[in-house]
Parts: C-alpha cells; sequence; structure tokens
C-alpha cells in the first residue's frame, strides 16, 4: 500500500517531451556529490547520462519523478530496468536533488514505493552501488533491500587504460584454443548465426536476449569451431558456433557493457573465454572502429576463476551488488504526514 501523494507533490513518469529535463536533474545532482547507486556505477555526470539516454533506446527501461506542484521542479528521479519475462528488475537511483535534504531516505523511499507499484510485478529486484558509499548501503536498507546471498561486482575497463597497450599474453589453454577456433564479430545480417546465438543463450541464461535491430547499439561475437572449409575469407557455419558475447552500447555515448557472455558446457575449461574476451578488447581498443570511452561488466563475488580473467585483461572492479528486494511487507510503513513533512522541508532548502 503507498502512501498518496502530498497535494504539492505529482509523480510522474518520463516522457520524450521531459527526457532532457530528467537527464539534467539527474546529471546536476550527482556531479558534486559521489552518491549514485545505479547498474553500471560512474560517479559522474557522464555516467549518470550514460544510463539515462537509454531511455530512448532500450523499452525495457522507464524513469520516474517527484514533482513539486509549486516550484514545478523534479525533487527526485528513479529509473528502472524491468525485465517482465523473468518478473526481475534493476533499479537506478532514486536520486533527490542537490539542492534537497534526504536524512531519513523518505523522498528515496516514496519515489521508489510510487515506482514499483506502477510497474509490472517483479518478484526480484536488485541494484548495484559503490562500495565505499555505507549511506548509500543504508539508504538501499531502508527501501527493503538486502545484501544478496550470492553478491555480485561490476567491473569496467577504460579505453585510455588498454589504448595502445598490447593485450596480456594468452594462456596456454587459450592459445591452444586459437589453433582450433575462432572468434569473429557477427554482423545484424547474419540471421543464421544470431539464431545460433539466440539458441546457446537459451540454453546458458534465464533472462531473454534482446531483439537483434538494424537501429540497436549492440555488437554480438561468436567462438566458432574452425571447419575444413573455413579460412581467412571463409567463416565457419553457424552450426560451428559454441560460445558468444553480447556488447550493448548506450544510445548515442561512447560506453558499452558485455551483457551476457557464454560458451557451449561442453567446450569450457578451453580457454575460449579468454580468446573471446582478448577479442573483444582488441575491437574495444581501436578508437577509429569503436570511439568507445567504456566498457563494463558484472560477475557473481564467488565467480573468482572468471573474476580474474577479467582482472588480467584489463577490468577493473569498481562496485558490488545489493538484493534481491527484501520483504517489504516488514518495513515500518511510511505516513502520509511523514511524507508530507519530509518533501516541505525538501522545498524549503
Amino acid at each position: 500500500m503507498t502512501v498518496p501523494a502530498p497535494a504539492s507533490l505529482v509523480f510522474e513518469t518520463c516522457t520524450p517531451a521531459t527526457y532532457d529535463e530528467f537527464l539534467e536533474f539527474a546529471a546536476q545532482c550527482n556531479s558534486d556529490r559521489k552518491t549514485q547507486y545505479c547498474l553500471h556505477v560512474d560517479e559522474t555526470a557522464v555516467g549518470i547520462k550514460n544510463d539515462l539516454v537509454q531511455y530512448e533506446v532500450d523499452p525495457f527501461k522507464t524513469w520516474f519523478g517527484a514533482r513539486s506542484t509549486n516550484s514545478g521542479k523534479l525533487l527526485s528521479v528513479v529509473g528502472f530496468e524491468v525485465n517482465e519475462a523473468s518478473a526481475t528488475g534493476w533499479i537506478h537511483g532514486p536520486w533527490v536533488s542537490y539542492d534537497v535534504a534526504d536524512p531519513n531516505n523518505v523522498i528515496r523511499r516514496w519515489t521508489f514505493d510510487q515506482a514499483v507499484a506502477a510497474l509490472p510485478v517483479m518478484n526480484i529486484i536488485r541494484t548495484y552501488y559503490d562500495m565505499r558509499s555505507q549511506d548509500v548501503l543504508e539508504a538501499l536498507k531502508v527501501m527493503g533491500f538486502t545484501p544478496a546471498d550470492k553478491m555480485s561486482f561490476g567491473m569496467q575497463m577504460d579505453a585510455k587504460d588498454v589504448r595502445g597497450v598490447p593485450c596480456p599474453a594468452l594462456s596456454p589453454s587459450a592459445a591452444a584454443a586459437a589453433e582450433s577456433f575462432l572468434v569473429r564479430q557477427i554482423k545484424i545480417d547474419e540471421k543464421d548465426d544470431l539464431a545460433a546465438v539466440r539458441a546457446l543463450h537459451g540454453k546458458t541464461f534465464k533472462d531473454p536476449l534482446h531483439e537483434f535491430k538494424e537501429d540497436s547499439v549492440i555488437w554480438n561475437f561468436g567462438v566458432y569451431r574452425k571447419t575444413p572449409d573455413s579460412d581467412a575469407t571463409t567463416p565457419p557455419p553457424a552450426s560451428a558456433l559454441v560460445g558468444y558475447a553480447c556488447v550493448r552500447g548506450q544510445g548515442d555515448m561512447p560506453t558499452c557493457y558485455i551483457a551476457f557472455l557464454g560458451i557451449e558446457e561442453a567446450e569450457r575449461g578451453k580457454g575460449l573465454g579468454r580468446l573471446l574476451l582478448a577479442t573483444i578488447r582488441k575491437w574495444f581498443a581501436e578508437e577509429e572502429t569503436t570511439q568507445l570511452d567504456q566498457m563494463t561488466l558484472t560477475v557473481d563475488a564467488d565467480n573468482l576463476r572468471a573474476k580474474g580473467i577479467y582482472l588480467e585483461t584489463g577490468f577493473k572492479e569498481i562496485c558490488t551488488g545489493v538484493g534481491p528486494l527484501g520483504e517489504r511487507d516488514k518495513l515500518k510503513p511510511l505516513t502520509a504526514d511523514e511524507v508530507a513533512e519530509a518533501f516541505k522541508k525538501a522545498e524549503t532548502l
């Protein structure tokens, strides 16, 4: 049961008409202080824009705001990345205005509660937060989040750190794999190969794969077993696909993240993951090809082998995960007076 909005407040969904305002709000309230916690942690206004810009290109993302009817200004913004097929969601924020004090996290929680009520039912909601920000963790607990049984880490690679720097030498297993396997980028018109990627994804992950569209900022890489007929000009057939990676861009921003990376179960342990990541790193570092500045990914905290491979490739650890959402019915309910008082104070600052 959510608390209705005070008379001086409206809860609204971001639209194309208000998109620029939401973007400016998020950038301004995060440019001078490190309070951001979202799927991709980058403690700058640019990092916020990277997430917000996907509103126009990613149908999975929805943004909400709390607006004062007195001043007409946004006081709080929260974003969700929702996957109805798996009834899961990621939270981005909530953020409050740089001029707003929210010591008890009432404004954050009220905005969050309203958004949850407006969205399809989500059985699990997760987020990431900067490990150095204890206040952010406390805010997440107030909203019902608990440290997950299985934590995850966010990892990041900056182009400035790898551009012009040779890729680390392949492990013996990966070097041996390069004799029998090859990695190449899959084009959007290679339908059979993309179908093979989708089939392998279905066997590897629970979450569905996004559609491959001409106007989508997505780069796909495939790992293929070499065949007698394949060579430098004739790639192996789609049936030879044994692994893949899906790298997603973020609108017109110079950033991307590895959304999925999977290897056929029978082919694991042969160094194919390292071979695939080495190819992606090389592609990412070619500025004239990609013009990307940053690449991120997430990895389960207990998957030390994978984490080690990412670190070897050039990624660095930046954040840790919190979730799923705790038992919210056990949280102390917000009262209408409490919410009204919090927003009244916010507007007088």
